[in-house]
Order: C-alpha cells, then sequence, then structure tokens
C-alpha cells in the first residue's frame, strides 16, 4: 500500500500544477472578456445618451452584462448620483478583475464627466473612451495566445521538475 501513495501523490502534484496553468489562462482570457464588456457599456451609454437622452441611472439599469455583474461592476453602478463619481468609483475598485492597469488613470476623467456634460460632449468623451478601450483590447487580444500557452506551459514545467526532484 505504501508504495502506492508516493505516485499517486506524484501524479496528483503534476496535474494540481497543470490545472493551475490552465486556470491562469482562463483568467487571462477572462479579463480581456470583461474588458470587451467595459466597451459595449461605454458604447450602450454613447448611444443610449445621443440618441435617446436617456438618463445615467435608467441606462445603468437596463444594460445586462453577466462579465460586470460577475465581477461587481455594474452592482456599484445602481447607486447612481450626478454628484458621486460612481463610475469612476467603480473603475477604481474593479480595474483589476477589468484588466485595466494604466487604462484606469485614463478613464477616471470619463467617468467623473458621466452626466453633467451635455449629450454631444458626453457623446465625444464615450467615443475617446470607446477608442481607448479598442486599442487596449487589440493589443491584449494579440498577447492573448501567447500569454495563455505560457501561463500552461510555464506551469506544466513546474510541475514537471517538482515531480522530478521529489522521485
Amino acid at each position: 500500500m505504501g508504495g502506492i501513495v508516493r505516485p499517486v501523490l506524484l501524479l496528483v502534484l503534476f496535474v494540481s500544477s497543470v490545472m493551475l496553468g490552465s486556470y491562469l489562462a482562463a483568467e487571462d482570457r477572462r479579463r480581456v472578456e470583461t474588458l470587451s464588456e467595459l466597451g459595449r457599456l461605454i458604447a450602450y451609454i454613447r448611444v443610449s445618451v445621443g440618441y435617446y437622452g436617456a438618463p445615467m441611472a435608467q441606462i445603468f439599469d437596463s444594460f445586462r452584462s453577466a462579465e460586470l455583474e460577475r465581477i461587481g461592476f455594474l452592482p456599484r453602478l445602481t447607486n447612481w448620483s450626478e454628484s458621486s463619481g460612481v463610475f469612476s468609483e467603480a473603475l477604481r475598485c474593479c480595474s483589476r478583475q477589468l484588466g485595466l492597469g494604466e487604462l484606469t488613470e485614463s478613464l477616471i476623467p470619463f467617468g467623473d464627466g458621466l452626466g453633467r456634460l451635455l449629450p454631444e460632449e458626453q457623446t465625444e468623451a464615450c467615443l475617446c473612451a470607446e477608442a481607448l478601450i479598442a486599442e487596449e483590447l487589440g493589443r491584449r487580444r494579440g498577447e492573448l495566445p501567447g500569454r495563455m500557452k505560457l501561463h500552461r506551459s510555464v506551469c506544466t514545467a513546474l510541475g514537471m521538475m517538482a515531480v522530478l526532484l521529489l522521485i
């Protein structure tokens, strides 16, 4: 019985390292998808303000995104008031989950201006924010396959090394 425990533990170690690599790769993909959803929200704001003149509270109540709900971004927007800076605060709080990085500080002025600008100015601000996000998304989508492969390869290699060291 004692002879089978060690190989099983080594197998568990290796499989768990492979699973860690897959998890990290999936998290990278999820961050790109979530950033894409933020871009979709900003486009929705642009259309809702520009064509319909909808108030921000109504826009946030009617927008649906499972990814933005999951990370807690949309629930933070339910207490919307024009003076509170709720959008900017949601950006700050969910920056890591959104995968914004340095882009956070570029989007804060956009969030601070939401609901305070004239519809034409708001539409222009949305277009600028959309362009920033689209540029970042293009870069991240280009890097994504390599990063996913890197996560899986490094974790698999570490698992193999650990197994070899413990043999």
